[in-house]
């Protein structure tokens, strides 16, 4: 199965590639601009759902629906990191 350009197995090793990147780098609740950034990029390079940027968060809409007479389906949440110190160690941590 595809999705857009990439393969479903090429997709999934890209998903883990990016919770590894954000995991790697927790901002605070108010504070994800980074976090934001490398969403709304994974989300655009990687699927063809529609982002809609509302400045300190977005969403991503599915709108094929749209086309069959149904309402689109909307994506949020949330993106903030809690200050927790780390007690185990992981490669992207």
């Amino acid at each position: 199965m595809e999705w857009g350009e990439v393969k479903m197995d090429q997709l999934w090793e890209k998903v883990m590639e990016l919770r590894h990147e954000l995991h790697r780098h927790p901002e605070l609740s108010g504070q994800e601009r980074q976090t934001k950034a490398r969403l709304m990029a994974f989300i655009q390079k990687y699927t063809k759902l529609k982002i809609v940027d509302m400045g300190e968060w977005f969403y991503a809409l599915y709108e094929p629906a749209e086309k069959n007479g149904q309402p689109p389906i909307a994506f949020r949440a949330d993106m903030d990191a809690l200050p927790v110190p780390e007690t185990i160690s992981l490669p992207y941590g």
